[in-house]
């Protein structure tokens, strides 16, 4: 029988293989000094480990790096190296390998108190030959490397340890300068996507090296915002589609050579992944090919609909994962854990509803891109009776609980009803102002607040609140991390990719660069210059790249190196506007 599967061209280009060396050493122990082992990684100065001898000695990289490792030797018959990376020091747990997910004690990042907790690779020396090489097969992640060698019956030569860089091309032509603290803020963004884009998209380098749906949606947005290539977009795009079963949904975690435990609602990130590419490229050929796997996805919720007319249980052998939420974790059963207590309960969490809602209005607005307006109709009438269904059974004294009958409440559910329009216009802004002032709420971790950015720009105290909203990567600078972590109450990961959510504050909210109209047909030109008083900034778009600035002292100039047509919004003021390619454009400041 002759195979339906055919050989393709690569869709993506192959990845670069950067030479680097170590930046330091850290500490060491044995008979070399710290003196010979910085020439060894800084000129390659050999070091000979006498027969019989154990020494160790820990390096670093300056930021938390994804590479190939080559350990260059020569001799040393019945040696053992073994190489141990790590992201950071952290407390010692009293085990080998750190559990999960039992709590992780990591601060300053820096510190080189503690121990290193990560993967080994161990590399006996067979025959002692002149000249021998090792290289794991796949590249390691690290910010700190400990090289402990035994040497056995014969002394042993290390010649050199070196590293090259690995990670998808992306060709970066945004660029920023907003001051100190944000353009700490975007290097260390970049840094962290950089690290989590590789043959896919990958929820961290160091641990799972998964494709999710929900962390994938966002590095895929912030891409956008990086680059007009997407071409690794796509290529998601159609892996996440490819795994579609017959109930609907796509695997959460794909491609996985394991079965993986399925997460219901990531699917629905699958049509915010097919809405954020029409925005941004507007190619109509992508949007039809996953119309069908949309309306699957829909279907299978639209099909959980219990009698309040709800989302409601999902089935059993999934895991139904809204967030990282301490007030969320049930010790020892990670499976029933990341969901208010109230689905166990009830069969019912608001926030399914409520994103199930935001993902029909998405699907509604791709429909419509794509000629299909009746079934933009039906996904309109299906998030309008969903919202009563949500409006009547879970809005409670003026805040969304967590489900039908519950005392629980979180930002989640406060976020999401703004993001569905379940709530709008004054009443939205006031509990958007008491979702941020009650503490007492379950709070969102750093993908979700992507989420919580949203909403509060959706009622218009964006401005007011950015300081706020920006500590929590502020914070994470002062521990001394070079990537962003994972979740705050629990530092596992150090290097997340669904934390780089400040590359689009930046990009468009702070400079205010954004499509008007699908693929840049129009450009929206919005920057907050409230927020700093000088900022510069070169932004990438399918149209060609356009140019932003202000200072204390002047206006604000947009230079495009296209033809484009744009709206200029300061201060509310709007400003329509046919940008001519090199051509610079001022706009006075205005007073709102």
């Amino acid at each position: 029988m002759t195979s339906p599967w055919k050989l393709a061209p690569r869709p993506i280009p192959a990845l670069p293989e950067i030479p680097g060396r170590f930046d330091g050493v850290v500490k060491c122990q044995g008979s070399i000094s710290q003196d010979q082992w910085k020439g060894f990684i800084k000129d390659d100065s050999p070091v000979l480990i006498p027969a019989g001898e154990d020494v160790t000695v820990d390096l670093e990289v300056n930021s938390l790096t994804t590479g190939f490792i080559a350990l260059q030797c020569s001799g040393g018959k019945g040696a053992v190296a073994t190489l141990h990376y790590a992201e950071c020091y952290e407390k010692d747990l009293g085990v080998e390998t750190a559990p999960f997910p039992k709590p992780r004690t990591k601060s300053n990042r820096a510190d080189s108190g503690g121990r290193l907790y990560g993967i080994k690779d161990i590399y006996t020396v067979a025959d002692g030959r002149s000249g021998h090489t090792f290289e794991p097969f796949w590249f390691r992640v690290f910010r700190y490397v400990q090289l402990h060698i035994a040497a056995g019956e014969q002394p042993l030569t290390l010649q050199s340890f070196t590293l090259r860089e690995t990670y998808y091309p992306l060709d970066i032509s945004t660029r920023v300068q907003a001051g100190t603290e944000l353009d700490k803020i975007w290097d260390i963004s970049l840094r962290t996507l950089q690290n989590c884009r590789h043959e896919t998209y990958e929820d961290c380098p160091f641990y799972e090296q998964s494709q999710f749906a929900s962390d994938s949606r966002l590095q895929m947005l912030f891409s956008y915002q990086l680059s007009s290539d997407d071409r690794l977009a796509r290529k998601t795009l159609q892996e996440f589609h490819a795994s579609q079963g017959p109930d609907g949904l796509i695997k959460a975690q794909f491609p996985a050579g394991f079965r993986s435990t399925q997460i219901p609602q990531f699917s629905l990130y699958f049509v915010a992944m097919v809405y954020d590419h029409m925005h941004y490229f507007a190619d109509i050929s992508v949007v039809r090919q996953y119309l069908s796997t949309i309306d699957g996805i829909l279907n299978h919720f639209d099909e959980r609909i219990n009698e309040l007319g709800l989302v409601g249980r999902f089935d059993h052998d999934t895991w139904p994962f809204i967030d990282w939420v301490p007030e969320w974790v049930v010790p020892g059963k990670i499976f029933d854990s990341c969901m208010p207590r109230t689905y166990a309960r009830t069969g019912a969490a608001t926030f399914n509803s409520l994103l199930y809602i935001v993902a029909l209005m998405q699907a509604a607005e791709v429909c419509t891109f794509a000629g299909r307006k009746d079934t933009a109709s039906e996904y309109i009438a299906r998030a309008d009776t969903l919202r009563s269904a949500v409006n009547h059974h879970c809005y409670e004294d003026g805040l969304y609980l967590d489900g039908p009958s519950s005392k629980e409440y979180s930002q989640h559910s406060q976020v999401f009803a703004i993001l569905s329009e379940s709530i709008t216009g004054v009443a939205a802004k006031e509990l958007m102002s008491r979702t941020l002032d009650d503490t007492s709420l379950s709070q969102c971790s750093y993908s979700m607040k992507f989420y919580l950015f949203r909403a509060v720009e959706k009622v218009c105290l964006y401005t007011q609140l950015f300081p706020i909203l920006i500590d929590p990567w502020t914070r994470m600078i002062k521990d001394n991390l070079t990537t962003w972590a994972e979740f705050e109450q629990n530092a596992r990961s150090d290097c997340h990719g669904w934390s780089a959510s400040p590359v689009h504050e930046i990009v468009t909210q702070v400079f205010g660069v954004s499509p008007s109209l699908p693929g840049f047909k129009k450009l929206r030109i919005a920057p907050r210059m409230e927020l700093l008083q000088n900022a510069w900034g070169n932004f990438s778009t399918p149209a060609g790249d356009v140019s932003i600035s202000w200072s204390k002292d002047s206006g604000l100039e947009v230079k495009s190196t296209a033809d484009v047509e744009a709206e200029v919004i300061i201060n509310g003021f709007v400003s329509a506007q046919q940008l001519k390619g090199g051509q610079a454009v001022t706009f006075p400041q205005r007073r709102g």
